[in-house]
């Protein structure tokens, strides 16, 4: 997207995105957005929405984190079940732990 590659430039010393950045493009406003942080090479499969949404991670290179990005709270509670990935964060910094653990260094789906 044109204005996540300029929101880059701004970044390019430290190579990150912000949370603020992801919540300030308008073609993501009401939409369930999900950062990936990866190694290069990871391989990602996304099944076709009509049947079910899933993503699939993997990568033998390195550990894969998943951030999802919502306007909403995440309570501290909040059940794991929801969070299938070996490491998940909320938008504000929470970190949850996934009993699942990954094989092979793939994620397994996560189903949001």
């Amino acid at each position: 997207h044109p204005y996540l590659l300029s929101s880059l430039t701004s970044c390019l010393t430290h190579a990150y995105v912000t949370y603020e950045d992801l919540l300030a493009i308008p073609a993501l406003k009401d939409q369930t957005v999900i950062a990936v942080k990866a190694p290069v090479e990871t391989k990602v499969d996304v099944a076709h929405p009509e049947d079910a949404f899933r993503i699939h991670l993997c990568s033998s290179l390195g550990p894969i984190d998943v951030f999802m990005c919502c306007d909403d709270e995440v309570p501290n509670d909040a059940p794991e079940s929801n969070l299938t990935s070996t490491s998940a964060s909320s938008p504000k910094g929470e970190r949850f732990d996934s009993a699942l653990p990954a094989q092979a260094g793939c994620l397994p789906h996560i189903n949001p």
